[in-house]
């Protein structure tokens, strides 16, 4: 008999809670408090976003010009190396030719594969910043599914007497 009364009292409790948060959820402040809610959400979002905009640019402006100041030194090497070694045979000249134009190619896909690696850990951000969102707004959709289901138990508890 004891568990069936604080089963009731937590049942009458929880019962007077959720009527509580209904009733202030339906009121013009808890309207309010929504509208409040939903803007900071936004808000939120919007900043977030322009942060990894933000810093996503930054890494990429500072990774193209890494890349570029390697690529200028490296050009300048290559054509020091081909100076100095003008004068030496055809064989020497044609292999060092070879491993200039090879490390241009490392250095340019280096280069483009820092950038795709930068697209796509934007891409991720965008993608866990579009998945918090709508955990947000179905966290809020249970949460007005259970404040309509405990109205309606309420109602219909006032009804019945």
């Amino acid at each position: 008999m004891e568990k069936d009364s604080k089963l009731l009292l937590g049942l009458g409790i929880g019962l007077i809670a959720g009527a509580a948060a209904g009733y202030y959820m339906a009121s013009e402040d808890g309207q309010e408090f929504q509208r409040k809610t939903k803007k900071k959400i936004k808000a939120l979002e919007k900043e977030v976003k322009e942060r990894v905009n933000k810093n996503s640019e930054q890494i990429s402006d500072k990774l193209s010009s890494a890349t570029e100041t390697a690529k200028e030194k490296l050009s300048y090497a290559a054509e020091t190396t081909k100076d100095k070694l003008s004068n030496a045979a055809e064989t020497t000249k044609e292999k060092l030719t070879g491993a200039a134009e090879t490390t241009k190619d490392w250095a340019n896909k280096a280069s483009e594969t820092i950038k795709d690696k930068i697209s796509s850990t934007s891409s991720a951000a965008e993608t866990v910043v579009e998945n918090v969102n709508g955990r947000i707004e179905t966290g809020a959709e249970k949460a007005r599914r259970v404040i309509r289901e405990q109205t309606e138990y309420v109602n219909g508890k006032i009804d019945k007497t």
